[in-house]
């Protein structure tokens, strides 16, 4: 997908979608967010202008927060224990 946009346009659209990515749980870290910006949607200018430590760093916590909450999710919630029959002796 090559985008025309103006370097502006471009580092907001990107900023944004990595974001986005993050977001939902499917990525580990910005690694694999820019992976997924370069070469499964085309945006070769991701590595460029994800070079950015804090944005990285952002976007590691993003993909932590978001697998975890996604984890919690998914988890089977356990039954509440049975209060025991009230003809038994304690």
């Amino acid at each position: 997908m090559a985008l025309k946009m103006k370097k502006a346009e471009m580092r907001a659209y990107i900023d944004a979608r990595a974001r986005e990515l993050a977001a939902s749980g499917k990525y580990h870290n910005w690694l694999s967010i820019e992976m997924a910006l370069r070469f499964g949607e085309g945006v070769e200018e991701a590595r460029e202008i994800l070079d950015r430590k804090w944005f990285r760093d952002y976007l590691d916590q993003l993909c932590r927060a978001a697998q975890r909450q996604r984890l919690e999710q998914q988890a089977p919630q356990s039954p509440a224990p049975e209060a025991p029959p009230s003809d038994m002796p304690e």
